[in-house]
């Protein structure tokens, strides 16, 4: 992933724009409208809302095109994703379950922002 786009997903996910959702990359619940960690990513990469619906990951090469390795957000090499989650850290095999698990968008972006090359 490039610094660039990181900062961008970063910015996304700090912004208070995107309601957080679990286990689905966008999800329309009636008038509103929830998105995965990865989700955002996909509106950062202009991937076309269509193919982030109810989709629970970024299938379809849409991980190459937000620029990480895998469709769930598992770290390279066996590297876990270590966030903060009641008032302690918790280590989970990729941002998806991190996302799915309770870990805020805060705590996703702060590890992405200090971890990006391992995605």
């Amino acid at each position: 992933m490039t610094k660039s786009k990181m900062e961008k997903w970063v910015k996304a996910l700090r912004s208070g724009k995107y309601k957080q959702a679990r286990s689905r990359l966008r999800e329309i619940d009636g008038d509103k409208i929830g998105y995965c960690c990865l989700g955002v990513l996909g509106e950062v990469c202009g991937v076309p809302q269509e193919r982030l619906n109810n989709y629970h990951t970024l299938t379809d090469g849409m991980n190459k095109k937000c620029g990480i390795a895998n469709e769930e957000g598992a770290p390279k090499y066996g590297y876990t994703v270590k966030v903060r989650l009641a008032n302690q850290y918790l280590e989970f095999p990729s941002l998806a379950s991190a996302n799915d698990q309770g870990a805020s968008f805060r705590a996703i972006a702060t590890w992405i922002e200090k971890n990006y090359h391992k995605l």
